[in-house]
């Protein structure tokens, strides 16, 4: 990596962030519309990877980078984005209507589905309430392994997992056998 880059990305003046931030603020904007974000979250990605450049050259450990500064930029950028789109997305959720104990509160069904939605939806209510509840707690709901160890009182965190691939498995396998 560059050495005088390193250097500048050390400071916290704005005389020397200015430039970079200058070089390669709209290049790094146009990089992540492809990934259908708004110019102000770009603009704030930008920003985050910014700093955790600034961090790693204050640690020392850009200096031990062999790519060049832009692109690993753009790759803590490329992460970053990706985890806002994980955080933020807007899918389209359906609502299951099937006998389940009351705590689970599940999605709402749109008028527009497609067939694999409707699949899914057929085969999800054939499941029992263990994976129904296994799958809506960690897809829907986005519990955490350990959560749903804790929450419904399993063994381990491997139980939870065995449990979640058996039922993922199940599912698949009716929807395939169709």
């Amino acid at each position: 990596m560059e050495p005088e880059l390193i250097s500048a990305i050390k400071q916290t003046d704005e005389r020397s962030i200015k430039p970079i931030y200058d070089k390669y603020l709209d290049t790094f904007v146009n990089f992540l519309k492809k990934y259908n974000l708004a110019s102000h979250q770009a603009t704030e990605i930008f920003h985050d990877s910014l700093l955790v450049m600034h961090k790693q050259a204050l640690s020392g450990k850009l200096d031990l980078v062999n790519s060049s500064f832009k692109t690993y930029l753009f790759a803590i950028g490329k992460f970053k984005a990706f985890n806002h789109l994980k955080n933020h997305k807007k899918d389209k959720v359906l609502e299951l209507k099937v006998d389940l104990p009351e705590d689970i509160d599940l999605p709402k069904i749109e008028e527009d589905i497609n067939i694999y939605q409707e699949q899914l939806y057929k085969h999800f209510k054939k499941l029992g309430n263990s994976c129904q509840k296994m799958l809506i707690n960690f897809y829907y709901k986005q519990l955490s392994i350990k959560d749903i160890k804790v929450m419904e009182n399993y063994e381990s965190e491997n139980t939870v997992r065995s449990q979640k691939s058996r039922c993922l498995k199940q599912l698949k396998k009716m929807i395939k056998d169709v």
